[in-house]
C-alpha cells in the first residue's frame, strides 16, 4: 500500500505540472484514502 501511495504522489505532482486539475483532485482523494488505510 505504501508503494501505491508513493506512486499516487508522483502522479499528483505530474498532473499538477501539466495543469490537470481534475486529475489532481481525483488523485488527492485516492492519496487521502491510502493514507488512512496505512494509518489504521
Amino acid at each position: 500500500i505504501r508503494r501505491l501511495r508513493n506512486k499516487a504522489v508522483k502522479y499528483m505532482i505530474k498532473s499538477l505540472r501539466y495543469g490537470m486539475e481534475e486529475e489532481y483532485e481525483k488523485l488527492k482523494a485516492i492519496q487521502i484514502t491510502l493514507t488512512a488505510m496505512i494509518e489504521e
